[in-house]
Protein backbone atom coordinates (compact mmCIF):
# COMPACT_ATOMS: atom_id res chain seq x y z
CA UNK A 1 0.00 0.00 0.00
CA UNK A 2 0.89 3.74 -0.49
CA UNK A 3 2.22 4.15 2.92
CA UNK A 4 3.95 1.48 4.17
CA UNK A 5 7.95 1.47 5.20
CA UNK A 6 10.94 0.38 3.31
CA UNK A 7 10.79 -2.72 5.57
CA UNK A 8 7.30 -3.83 4.99
CA UNK A 9 7.95 -3.30 1.49
CA UNK A 10 11.02 -5.74 1.51
CA UNK A 11 9.27 -8.10 3.60
CA UNK A 12 6.36 -8.45 1.03
CA UNK A 13 8.65 -8.10 -1.96
CA UNK A 14 10.45 -11.48 -0.67
CA UNK A 15 7.24 -13.02 0.11
CA UNK A 16 5.85 -12.41 -3.45
CA UNK A 17 9.33 -13.54 -5.02
CA UNK A 18 9.13 -17.12 -2.54
CA UNK A 19 5.92 -18.01 -3.77
CA UNK A 20 6.30 -17.21 -6.88
CA UNK A 21 9.68 -19.17 -6.81
CA UNK A 22 7.50 -21.88 -5.31
CA UNK A 23 4.52 -21.85 -7.78
CA UNK A 24 7.05 -22.06 -10.81
CA UNK A 25 8.48 -24.67 -9.66
CA UNK A 26 5.38 -26.71 -8.85
CA UNK A 27 4.15 -25.65 -12.48
CA UNK A 28 7.52 -27.04 -13.82
CA UNK A 29 7.05 -30.50 -11.80
CA UNK A 30 3.73 -30.80 -12.62
CA UNK A 31 4.30 -29.96 -16.70
CA UNK A 32 7.15 -32.61 -16.68
CA UNK A 33 5.10 -34.91 -14.87
CA UNK A 34 1.93 -34.85 -17.37
CA UNK A 35 1.95 -33.99 -20.81
CA UNK A 36 1.21 -30.87 -22.19
CA UNK A 37 -1.82 -31.56 -23.38
CA UNK A 38 -2.76 -34.00 -20.22
CA UNK A 39 -1.94 -30.55 -18.02
CA UNK A 40 -3.96 -28.21 -19.75
CA UNK A 41 -7.06 -30.62 -20.07
CA UNK A 42 -7.10 -29.91 -16.10
CA UNK A 43 -9.18 -25.79 -15.20
CA UNK A 44 -7.46 -25.87 -11.96
CA UNK A 45 -3.96 -26.65 -13.94
CA UNK A 46 -4.84 -23.65 -15.88
CA UNK A 47 -5.90 -21.42 -13.27
CA UNK A 48 -2.33 -21.97 -11.89
CA UNK A 49 -0.27 -21.15 -14.82
CA UNK A 50 -2.34 -18.18 -15.31
CA UNK A 51 -1.35 -17.54 -11.46
CA UNK A 52 2.28 -18.15 -12.26
CA UNK A 53 2.08 -16.23 -15.59
CA UNK A 54 0.41 -13.04 -13.65
CA UNK A 55 2.77 -13.06 -10.87
CA UNK A 56 5.60 -12.82 -13.47
CA UNK A 57 4.13 -9.86 -15.49
CA UNK A 58 3.16 -7.99 -11.70
CA UNK A 59 6.96 -8.56 -10.86
CA UNK A 60 8.35 -7.22 -13.83
CA UNK A 61 5.96 -4.20 -13.61
CA UNK A 62 6.51 -3.30 -10.01
CA UNK A 63 10.11 -3.35 -10.78
CA UNK A 64 10.12 -1.14 -13.94
CA UNK A 65 9.07 2.82 -13.87
CA UNK A 66 5.31 3.09 -12.83
CA UNK A 67 5.37 6.13 -14.97
CA UNK A 68 5.82 4.37 -17.85
CA UNK A 69 3.17 1.74 -17.31
CA UNK A 70 0.01 2.61 -19.31
CA UNK A 71 -2.24 -0.46 -17.57
CA UNK A 72 -3.18 -0.68 -14.23
CA UNK A 73 -0.48 -2.42 -11.67
CA UNK A 74 -3.19 -3.08 -9.07
CA UNK A 75 -5.09 -5.55 -11.74
CA UNK A 76 -1.24 -7.48 -11.23
CA UNK A 77 -1.38 -7.19 -7.87
CA UNK A 78 -4.63 -9.25 -7.21
CA UNK A 79 -2.82 -12.08 -8.73
CA UNK A 80 -1.32 -11.98 -5.11
CA UNK A 81 -4.63 -12.89 -3.80
CA UNK A 82 -5.32 -15.67 -6.06
CA UNK A 83 -1.95 -17.37 -4.95
CA UNK A 84 -3.60 -17.56 -1.48
CA UNK A 85 -6.82 -19.19 -2.80
CA UNK A 86 -4.73 -21.71 -5.22
CA UNK A 87 -2.72 -22.46 -1.85
CA UNK A 88 -6.07 -23.26 -0.16
CA UNK A 89 -7.42 -25.25 -3.04
CA UNK A 90 -4.68 -27.78 -2.43
CA UNK A 91 -6.99 -29.60 -0.07
CA UNK A 92 -9.72 -31.91 -1.62
CA UNK A 93 -12.26 -30.53 0.80
CA UNK A 94 -11.34 -26.71 0.62
CA UNK A 95 -11.15 -26.89 -3.27
CA UNK A 96 -14.37 -28.16 -3.13
CA UNK A 97 -15.70 -25.53 -1.24
CA UNK A 98 -14.20 -22.71 -3.37
CA UNK A 99 -15.90 -24.22 -6.40
CA UNK A 100 -19.40 -24.40 -4.44
CA UNK A 101 -18.83 -20.77 -3.66
CA UNK A 102 -18.04 -19.62 -7.04
CA UNK A 103 -21.21 -21.34 -8.22
CA UNK A 104 -23.27 -20.20 -5.67
CA UNK A 105 -22.64 -16.83 -6.97
CA UNK A 106 -24.87 -16.39 -9.41
CA UNK A 107 -27.81 -17.73 -7.08
CA UNK A 108 -26.90 -14.97 -4.61
CA UNK A 109 -26.82 -12.14 -7.21
CA UNK A 110 -29.51 -13.44 -8.84
CA UNK A 111 -31.70 -13.33 -4.89
CA UNK A 112 -30.34 -10.02 -3.77
CA UNK A 113 -31.87 -8.64 -7.47
CA UNK A 114 -35.11 -10.43 -6.50
CA UNK A 115 -35.40 -9.12 -2.97
CA UNK A 116 -34.51 -4.93 -4.63
CA UNK A 117 -37.50 -5.63 -6.90
CA UNK A 118 -39.83 -6.50 -4.05
CA UNK A 119 -38.99 -3.39 -2.38
CA UNK A 120 -38.80 -1.49 -5.02
CA UNK A 121 -42.38 -2.80 -5.69
CA UNK A 122 -43.56 -2.33 -1.69
CA UNK A 123 -42.16 1.16 -2.23
CA UNK A 124 -44.09 2.08 -5.34
CA UNK A 125 -46.96 0.49 -3.64
CA UNK A 126 -47.06 2.51 -0.29
CA UNK A 127 -46.33 5.86 -2.32
CA UNK A 128 -49.34 5.06 -4.78
CA UNK A 129 -51.65 4.39 -1.25
CA UNK A 130 -50.49 7.18 0.61
CA UNK A 131 -51.04 9.50 -2.38
CA UNK A 132 -54.66 8.39 -2.85
CA UNK A 133 -55.38 8.97 0.78
CA UNK A 134 -53.85 12.70 0.49
CA UNK A 135 -56.00 12.69 -3.12
CA UNK A 136 -58.69 11.39 -1.37
CA UNK A 137 -58.96 14.16 1.48
CA UNK A 138 -57.98 16.89 -0.55
CA UNK A 139 -60.70 15.95 -2.73
CA UNK A 140 -62.99 15.53 0.12
CA UNK A 141 -62.44 19.21 1.77
CA UNK A 142 -62.78 20.95 -1.96
CA UNK A 143 -66.50 20.78 -2.67
CA UNK A 144 -69.39 21.18 -0.06
CA UNK A 145 -72.95 20.28 -0.84
CA UNK A 146 -75.24 22.13 0.44
CA UNK A 147 -78.19 20.41 1.81
CA UNK A 148 -81.50 21.96 1.49
CA UNK A 149 -82.80 25.71 0.92
CA UNK A 150 -80.06 27.08 2.75
CA UNK A 151 -77.97 29.71 0.84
Amino acid sequence: YDKQGKLEARILDSFNYFFTAVFTVEFILRLSAFSFRHYFSDIWNVIDFVLVLGSYIDIIVTQSDISQVKFSVNFFRLFRVMRLIKLLSKEESIRQLLWTFIKSIQVIFLTLHRIYSLMVCFNNSIHVIILLIIYNNMISTSFYVCIGEQT
